[in-house]
């Protein structure tokens, strides 16, 4: 049974329609692969704000933390003091001042420690925000040049079709030679 056109022309046809389908191809791998990099771009803004959002609660909690201990080194003292006020000794001078001044450089390391465990914290935080935030616009590049990979192979297998397309018409119909 015949439908009317030769093997070759068939052959032609499906080279046609193989150029298309992977010139499609091509183009609807490069728009995935660049949609893939912009979600992934979009996660690692997301951690970027989180991150950030990480080091100001860290800076906060510092400050908590330093307030209350603040305020337990006010009481501590006024402890100390009423203690030894009681016991008559006297608060300005020798082993009691001494004790004092001691104990006053205790709770300042202390609140130092604070500081700086708050600090360090919120200065992690914010360099992991810094990395999140190189890999996003890493990922953006990466989408972007998806894009147009997946528009040159679409373009490529076109040309690359055509030009077959082109060689098989031209043995299959060939051109009278002029004299």
């Amino acid at each position: 049974m015949t439908f009317g056109i030769t093997a070759g022309e068939a052959a032609l046809a499906v080279s046609a329609i193989g150029t298309a389908v992977a010139g499609y191809s091509a183009y609807q791998s490069g728009q995935a692969q660049s949609a893939a990099a912009q979600y992934q771009a979009q996660v690692a803004q997301n951690n970027s704000a989180i991150a950030n959002l990480n080091a100001n609660a860290a800076i906060s909690t510092g400050n908590t933390q330093l307030q209350a201990a603040q305020e337990q080194a006010a009481q501590h003292q006024g402890m100390i003091r009423a203690v030894m006020g009681a016991g008559g000794l006297d608060l300005n001078s020798g082993s009691a001042l001494r004790d004092q001044q001691g104990e006053a450089q205790i709770d300042q390391l202390n609140q130092a420690t604070i500081t700086s465990n708050a600090a360090r914290s919120a200065w992690n935080f914010r360099n992991q925000g810094m990395d999140f935030s190189a890999t996003s616009n890493l990922e953006t590049m990466q989408g972007l040049q998806a894009e147009s990979a997946g528009e040159l192979g679409a373009f490529s297998s076109l040309l690359s079709g055509a030009g077959t397309f082109a060689k098989g018409y031209s043995q299959q119909f060939p051109s009278p030679k002029s004299s």
